[in-house]
């Protein structure tokens, strides 16, 4: 990432928080069952987690985005890139159709421009562990979309694309 250190290190940073965050968060509910007179604190705690998590993600999304995948266009991208935007990190259904694999370089763009965002995810999705996965939701052009990422899979796509060029 043009040897950009700052940049680098925050990304593997959020990657690391994002999939702690996720871990953290499936066992709130655990915990509330088990200590009710701290459900009003471990409450607060799964709503906190929850904001930290989708700051993170945008973070780390808008510095892939305009870092990597802007920066580089497609034409100047080695394999590992390419690959690496292309690497299955969830599914996206677009205005009713068929399901399709949402991309790693997709993903960034829907965490990016969603209107609307839930973890878990509350939709059931054949193939997918919903507890690891957020909904992104939102239109483009009238037409409506929702992403049910793996959260840990996007994580550990940011953390080799952060860490790219020290192993190219």
């Amino acid at each position: 990432m043009d040897n950009n250190a700052v940049v680098t290190s925050s990304i593997i940073e959020d990657a690391f928080l994002i999939s702690c965050l996720v871990i953290a968060l499936q066992n709130v509910e655990p915990a509330i069952t088990r200590n009710p007179e701290s459900d009003i604190f471990l409450d607060d705690c799964q709503d906190s987690i929850g904001t930290m998590l989708l700051k993170r993600l945008l973070a780390t999304a808008g510095m892939i985005r305009n870092i990597v995948f802007e920066r580089y266009p497609p034409e100047a991208r080695d394999d590992e890139w390419r690959m690496l935007a292309e690497r299955k990190v969830g599914l996206l259904l677009k205005d009713g159709r068929d399901d399709e694999e949402l991309t790693f370089r997709e993903a960034c763009n829907k965490i990016l421009h969603h209107r609307s965002y839930a973890f878990p995810a509350s939709v059931q999705i054949v193939g997918l562990a919903l507890q690891d996965c957020a909904q992104f939701s939102g239109t483009q052009q009238e037409r409506e979309w929702h992403a049910f990422l793996n959260l840990h899979q996007f994580a550990s796509a940011a953390y080799f694309c952060a860490d790219i060029e020290s192993r190219v």
